[in-house]
């Protein structure tokens, strides 16, 4: 299943352009409690169903942010796809284990999982990129999520931990100082080894230890 957030008049002009493929357009009604906007779908033997989800927003995102920080992809046929940047998923995996209880199942548990992976690999580009504002910027939002109250349960009941997707051992030291010790945030860890992640440590936890892991790395 591909998500995409726009209005169900997007969805329809794209239904147009996929009916000859096998697409259909559905719309929900009134009665339907959910954000979708409108679907398309199309069986395809020995596949089973496959679908395109339009929302009409992301829980726990501001569309307007997320709008400006996707990702243009420029395709072989010169077609212009912008997808969700790495850390609006990590973010809407977690909201939605945290939210919706529809998303706690083992598919939503395996994105979220998953999620973490991704921006791992994000973070490494930056650094072979070498581009220490949008590093300090991710490593920083990162520690915002580990640390988010209402996230907490989520991390515990589902063992996800975001400071694996940050690595602290190649991350110059000035970027780890900067990132850790400036962020208003790092001073409140909420995650304990010990604990699993319900109760704030300091002794313990894994957000206390790292900053000095990022200050002396090299």
């Amino acid at each position: 299943m591909e998500c995409f957030v726009g209005s169900a008049q997007v969805a329809r002009e794209l239904s147009q352009s996929l009916k000859p493929m096998g697409w259909r357009y559905w719309q929900p009604s009134l009665d339907d409690a959910t954000s979708q906007t409108a679907k398309l779908t199309k069986r395809i033997e020995g596949q089973g169903i496959k679908q395109i989800d339009f929302l009409g927003s992301i829980v726990g995102l501001k569309t307007e942010g997320i709008t400006q920080r996707a990702i243009v992809l420029n395709l072989a046929d010169g077609t212009h796809v912008r997808v969700l940047h790495p850390l609006d998923v990590l973010e809407s995996r977690l909201k939605n284990l945290a939210e919706l209880p529809s998303k706690r199942n083992p598919q939503g548990i395996a994105q979220a999982h998953l999620a973490i992976d991704v921006v791992r690999c994000f973070l490494e580009h930056l650094l072979r990129e070498e581009s220490s504002r949008r590093l300090l910027n991710a490593i920083e939002r990162v520690a915002r999520m580990a640390q988010e109250k209402s996230l907490e349960v989520v991390f515990h009941d589902y063992g996800l931990d975001l400071l694996t997707a940050v690595p602290a051992d190649r991350v110059p030291s000035d970027a780890g100082h900067r990132s850790w010790h400036s962020s208003p945030s790092s001073a409140a860890p909420t995650r304990s080894v010990d604990s699993g992640g319900m109760k704030p440590d300091p002794d313990n936890a894994d957000v206390a230890a790292l900053p000095a892991k990022l200050a002396t790395s090299k």
